[in-house]
């Protein structure tokens, strides 16, 4: 990972990285380190309540105009 990287997340037992963001000039990049459907990731988390609204504040913070 980028040391200027921000890492936001891990997966639970293994600490390797699913969630990270980076800040570069005038752009923004973000990283999802598994599948966003139930192939990869359980279905729990799919279910989550929360789910949809991590994936719009994903989408509203990678498109925010500076």
């Amino acid at each position: 990972m980028h040391p200027e990287g921000k890492l936001l997340a891990t997966v639970a037992g293994t600490g390797h990285p699913l969630l990270a963001v980076r800040e570069y000039q005038q752009g923004r990049s973000l990283v999802w380190t598994s599948d966003m459907s139930a192939h990869w990731l359980p279905e729990e988390f799919a279910k989550w309540p929360g789910y949809r609204q991590l994936w719009i504040n994903c989408l509203d913070w990678l498109t925010e105009r500076r």
